[in-house]
């Protein structure tokens, strides 16, 4: 998939029988700009052995996640730290992939909700379950109403 498609996936908001308003519906089937995607395979729910807020997407590796759709748990001998995040690997080849360019695989705006940051001066971290992907990059957030707000306007939180 090229760095240049923007596609649109709900983690669980979408296919896991959330709410949708007509907005992002009409957002996702005629915005020009988006391709609606398949939900990445379940579960969505962090893994019991890493703490969900010690690592980036609570854990899964996002080479995994962004290239092929798939949730796997990272394994902390394959690690690397961007910041202040640490990102966990399924294998040295994920590893190797994110190191050569990592901006893909990185979550815009540090994982944190970008609506509740410019709407709300608040600063809440997004998780994996609200999750969006748009113009290349990777958007948590902290709830399906800050994700449908999003969706709605991506233009006035979008960040390059």
């Amino acid at each position: 998939m090229s760095k240049r498609d923007s596609m649109l996936f709900f983690v669980g908001a979408v296919c896991g029988g959330g709410f949708v308003s007509l907005a992002v519906l009409m957002l996702v089937l005629f915005g020009g700009i988006y391709r609606s995607l398949s939900n990445p395979s379940s579960p969505v729910t962090p893994p019991a052995e890493v703490e969900e807020l010690s690592y980036a997407f609570q854990g899964y590796c996002p080479v995994t996640l962004v290239d092929d759709w798939q949730w796997k748990v990272g394994n902390r001998k394959f690690q690397e730290r961007k910041g202040e995040q640490i990102f966990l690997f399924a294998s040295s080849e994920q590893q190797a992939k994110f190191q050569l360019d990592p901006i893909p695989y990185l979550p815009a705006f540090s994982g944190n909700d970008i609506v509740l940051a410019k709407d709300e001066n608040q600063s809440e971290p997004g998780h994996i379950q609200h999750g969006m992907k748009y113009r290349g990059r990777m958007y948590l957030f902290a709830s399906e109403e800050t994700l449908a707000k999003f969706a709605e306007q991506p233009t006035r939180y979008w960040e390059e």
